[in-house]
């Protein structure tokens, strides 16, 4: 029987190995730490191309958008590891306080949960748009309320994906790119309702 190398098994081995290699890039770029905001920029960028069907060389591809977002993925990923620090000190002094006011109950679940609607969305911006870090950061947060029902979906399966990282550690391997690709479907199609009015980054 000849090999078709279009046949569907083919498509979905192929489409494996590609999620699986961003994913392997995206570990060892975010090693350094400082550097997990330009990874996953362009793990994101891999991904986004990958569920369009556009382009070929993911490596080429992750590489290229880590150097060109590289500037403003660290200073948002800083400013966000800045802001989790600030919302892990208040989560300490939570659990240590004897009297704790409303107030204090209410400021931490706030802030925690805008960090996540911010987290699901904005490297997948950045991959995505052209903008300051400004305007990143404000459209990636008003995306996220907008489009409220998705994102709660996306943290769904963040949630899920990290449950299963820590069940079983091997998949730590393959989880990032799995998510990112997972997160790209979702988002494919409201990226795309606001292209005509944003210029496009890839």
């Amino acid at each position: 029987m000849k090999w078709n190398q279009d046949n569907f098994l083919f498509t979905i081995l192929s489409r494996g190995l590609d999620v699986c290699c961003a994913s392997l890039l995206w570990l060892i770029c975010s090693v350094p730490v400082i550097t997990i905001g330009a990874s996953s920029t362009a793990l994101h960028a891999v991904m986004q191309k990958l569920c369009r069907d556009e382009g070929s060389g993911m490596t080429r591809i992750f590489f290229h958008s880590f150097k060109r977002n590289f500037r403003q993925a660290t200073c948002i990923w800083l400013m966000m590891l800045v802001f989790l620090v600030v919302l892990w000190g208040d989560f300490y002094a939570f659990l240590t306080m004897n009297v704790i006011p409303v107030w204090f109950q209410i400021v931490p679940f706030f802030c925690g949960s805008l960090f996540l609607l911010l987290w699901v969305w904005v490297f997948s911006y950045l991959a995505r748009f052209e903008g300051t870090i400004s305007q990143v950061l404000k459209n990636s947060l008003l995306m996220s309320v907008r489009h409220l029902g998705w994102s709660l979906l996306i943290i769904l399966i963040l949630a899920l994906s990290s449950l299963a990282g820590m069940s079983i550690a091997i998949l730590l391997i393959f989880i990032p790119g799995i998510y990112a690709y997972c997160k790209a479907i979702i988002q494919r199609r409201i990226f795309d309702r606001y292209e005509p009015g944003a210029q496009k980054r890839q």
